[in-house]
C-alpha cells in the first residue's frame, strides 16, 4: 500500500493462474495489498495447463462428448478465467476511473500476422469477454504497429 500512496499501481505479470481466482488469492491480494492488475500471456497460459490447473475442465469437456478443437477449448477456459479476473478487478477499475483494474491479454498468436484478422480476433476477444476493463496486448513490432494504426483509421 506504500506503493499506492506514492502513486504507484501493482499489477501482478505473468503466472496467471485459475487457483489465485478460485482459491481467494486474487482477491485477497487486491483487498489486502492493493493490486491493481493482472497481465496474462501465452506462455503463462501454457504453463497452467501443463500444470494441470485445468485438467479437470478438460476432463468435462470431454465427458460432456464436445466436439471442438484444442484452440477452441484454450480459448473457451481462458476467457472464462478473463472475465473471472477481470470480474474481481471491476471496482478498482470504477474507483480510478479506468486508469487501473484491468486484466491484459494477448491476441492469439495464429492471428498476429494479418492486420485484419488481429483486428478481427481482437473485436471477438474483447465481445466475449464483456467488460470494459480488458485491455488486450498487440506486439509493438512493426506488424503489430500496422494492425493498431488499420485499427484506428478504421474508426
Amino acid at each position: 500500500m506504500a506503493l499506492r500512496r506514492r502513486g504507484q499501481s501493482v499489477w501482478r505479470d505473468n503466472n496467471f493462474e485459475r487457483s489465485w481466482i478460485t482459491n481467494g488469492k486474487l482477491q485477497h491480494y487486491i483487498n489486502d495489498h492493493g493490486l491493481r492488475g493482472v497481465l496474462s500471456n501465452f506462455q503463462s497460459s501454457q504453463a497452467a495447463i501443463e500444470a494441470k490447473e485445468y485438467a479437470i475442465d478438460f476432463s468435462t469437456l470431454a465427458n460432456q462428448n464436445i466436439k471442438c478443437s484444442a484452440g477452441h477449448k484454450y480459448d473457451y477456459l481462458i476467457r472464462r478465467d478473463v472475465q473471472l479476473a477481470a470480474d474481481l478487478l471491476k471496482q478498482t477499475h470504477s474507483q480510478t476511473r479506468g486508469g487501473d483494474g484491468y486484466v491484459q491479454v494477448d491476441l492469439p498468436p495464429h492471428s498476429l500476422f494479418q492486420a485484419q484478422s488481429a483486428i478481427a480476433e481482437a473485436q471477438i476477444l474483447w465481445d466475449s469477454i464483456g467488460w470494459r476493463n480488458l485491455m488486450l496486448r498487440i506486439p509493438g513490432e512493426h506488424p503489430g504497429c500496422v494492425k493498431v494504426l488499420s485499427r484506428e483509421d478504421n474508426r
